[in-house]
């Protein structure tokens, strides 16, 4: 029965620790928004209108390029345009090998086969041949899918990060402690 009460009195301290840690975090950065509204303490760079992820996403999803030029990642938009034109390059490859493939198998099992193109191939041929271009093709559609949602993804994660200040005082140190009671390490982070 006393481990129980220990327990949750433990219980109890940590989550008012957290409580008040989460109080003071949020009235720190409501003491922030208020100095970033008053407009003497604003900079002359601040715009009225923030950089928008969803303007990015909407930008990106109506023509693929169009949010990345509009978060100003100009290199980026031949990436795109190559990613999503060589796969719709093998949708219409494949699509037309499959046409041509399956109306020759049409063709044959009708009897009605008018080329001699085909005579290289038996029935059986041409059905696993037209299968696998179908196959392809339907492949090269989810591809060009991706790189589509990729684009829009890119686009709008981009747009949360274009104002992100990298500081130069971000640091990561990881040291060994020589200490003879308790050795151990060291993990000093700086923000």
């Amino acid at each position: 029965m006393q481990k129980t009460n220990t327990y949750r009195f433990s219980l109890l301290i940590f989550i008012l620790l957290v409580m008040q840690a989460g109080q003071s975090h949020a009235q720190t950065d409501t003491s922030r928004t208020e100095e970033l509204a008053d407009t003497s303490l604003a900079t002359p760079n601040t715009k009225k209108y923030p950089h928008s992820p969803k303007k990015a996403g909407l930008f990106s999803a109506i023509l693929p390029g169009l949010g990345q030029a509009y978060n100003k990642k100009w290199w980026k938009i031949p990436i795109v345009y190559a990613a999503i034109g060589t796969s719709t390059g093998f949708i219409v490859y494949n699509q037309q090998k499959y046409r041509k493939f399956n109306d020759a198998y049409v063709n044959r099992v009708n009897g009605t086969e008018t080329t001699t193109d085909f005579d290289q191939y038996s029935t059986a041929n041409l059905f696993e041949i037209q299968d696998t271009y179908h196959d392809w093709r339907d492949i090269s559609i989810i591809v060009t899918s991706g790189f589509y949602v990729l684009n829009i993804l890119d686009a709008v994660v981009d747009a949360h990060f274009f104002r992100y200040d990298m500081s130069d005082d971000l640091s990561f140190e990881i040291s060994p402690t020589l200490n003879f009671v308790n050795p151990g390490l060291t993990i000093c982070l700086r923000f």
